[in-house]
């Protein structure tokens, strides 16, 4: 998303509020996630927001935010339970199971849907790895999103130089499917597949995009 170019990128906005107080958008330093959404909901509506984040933390003024569940454009990222605890243990060795965000991304996909919001897309972490460019551009179609080929995951061209940030007003969020035969589960809505060329997963993720309009 950030070599498109044309839209501003949030990189686990959330995330940085819970462990460091505060979180910086385009020079703009926020210190609590209501005034965050609210920026989100209110104030962007003249630019593409995208933003990726992580299920870790329990996002609680997300969930309790019915306008931006409602509007914004949700996508999960899935991944094999068994895959993201490895993955997470490899990173953090003291972690407890609540850091997979299993429970927590099934919380989110039951908010949004309480909401009223767009039923989530769908994208799995293995299409991602084997297909990128492919599933990257049924997730640009899915949402609406012009589609940029030469900035396809796997193609040679870089970044220009000096191109904005990327920002929008639809969400997309990572959500694994389910924690396994005891824990919760999560039934995705639909699935754009993918193509070649994007590193492994660490973990369940987060992202939102939002529509400028």
């Amino acid at each position: 998303m950030v070599e498109r170019g044309d839209v501003t990128v949030l990189h686990e906005p959330f995330c940085n509020l819970k462990d460091y107080g505060e979180t910086d958008v385009g020079g703009r330093t926020f210190d609590s996630a209501t005034q965050l959404l609210a920026w989100l909901r209110d104030e962007a509506h003249d630019r593409d927001v995208f933003f990726k984040d992580t299920m870790d933390h329990q996002h609680d003024e997300v969930l309790a935010d019915r306008p931006f569940l409602a509007e914004a454009r949700h996508a999960f990222l899935i991944r094999r339970p068994e895959e993201i605890a490895a993955s997470y243990y490899a990173l953090f060795p003291p972690m407890t199971i609540n850091a997979i965000g299993m429970e927590r991304l099934c919380e989110m996909q039951a908010a949004i849907s309480d909401a009223g919001g767009n039923p989530p897309i769908v994208i799995d972490s293995d299409d991602l790895v084997a297909r990128p460019a492919a599933t990257m551009a049924a997730y640009c179609t899915a949402v609406g999103l012009p589609l940029i080929r030469e900035r396809l995951p796997g193609s040679e061209v870089n970044r220009p130089s000096g191109s904005a940030p990327l920002v929008g007003t639809r969400t997309l969020a990572t959500v694994p499917v389910s924690s396994g035969a005891n824990g919760p589960t999560c039934t995705p809505s639909r699935t754009p597949r993918s193509s070649p060329g994007t590193p492994p997963i660490t973990g369940p993720f987060t992202s939102g995009f939002m529509h400028s309009g």
